[in-house]
């Protein structure tokens, strides 16, 4: 893998009626592709994908954790903590 750019985010907007798993591996199979963190919104929540990240599972992880969050922004991203 190319090393990636760490001074970019690229937004996208993921078409009506997607799912979580599809728009999940799609997104972090961009980041991977072009080296680059990608955003984008869905069904409220913010999902970041890094090109470095653990992957698109761990990007639904988040997702369904961040849903059940009482924080006003939320947010999920494709790497795991480990506590």
């Amino acid at each position: 893998m190319k090393e990636p750019l760490l001074n970019l985010i690229l937004k996208v907007e993921f078409l009506l009626g997607s799912d979580l798993s599809t728009v999940s591996h799609e997104l972090c199979e961009l980041a991977k592709r072009i080296g680059v963190t990608c955003e984008g919104k869905f069904n409220g929540v913010v999902l970041i994908a890094h090109p470095f990240g653990d992957g698109e599972e761990a990007l639904v992880i988040n997702f369904h954790n961040a849903t059940k969050s009482d924080l006003r922004y939320k947010l999920a991203t494709n790497v795991l903590r480990e506590d």
